[in-house]
């Protein structure tokens, strides 16, 4: 049973699309990381200045965030692409580092800054 939701099958998905459109010729690492930025632009604009709750209880918001989401996905799969970079071997290789990194006895309820300086702390 193919499995829709595979990254590879919608990686191939958005280079089809790219290779019938003659688009692969835009599709630099450069071109793509920018495009990124501006792609996650766009979804945090749905996010900004409201709360929370807010955001969370707005259907139309949350699908418009989950479209500019998917935007992001595109271009991440053709920057890895263009890259050559397995991106689901690089997601698991990316997991088994920070659960290294990160023990949970160590980490639990612990978030950015203060990781950072925990981590720091340990430094000789």
């Amino acid at each position: 049973m193919i499995n829709k939701y595979d990254l590879r099958l919608m990686q191939k998905a958005v280079i089809k699309i790219s290779k019938d459109r003659d688009w692969e010729k835009f599709h630099s690492p450069k071109n793509m990381a920018l495009d990124i930025v501006r792609e996650v632009g766009e979804m945090v604009e749905h996010l900004v200045w409201d709360s929370n709750e807010e955001i969370k209880k707005d259907k139309k918001r949350i699908y418009k965030i989950s479209h500019e989401m998917a935007d992001v996905l595109h271009g991440l799969l053709l920057l890895a692409d263009s890259l050559k970079i397995d991106l689901s071997k690089a997601f698991w290789e990316k997991i088994k580092k920070v659960k290294k990194r990160y023990p949970v006895d160590q980490f639990k309820g612990i978030s950015g800054y203060a990781c950072k300086r925990k981590l720091e702390d340990k430094l000789p």
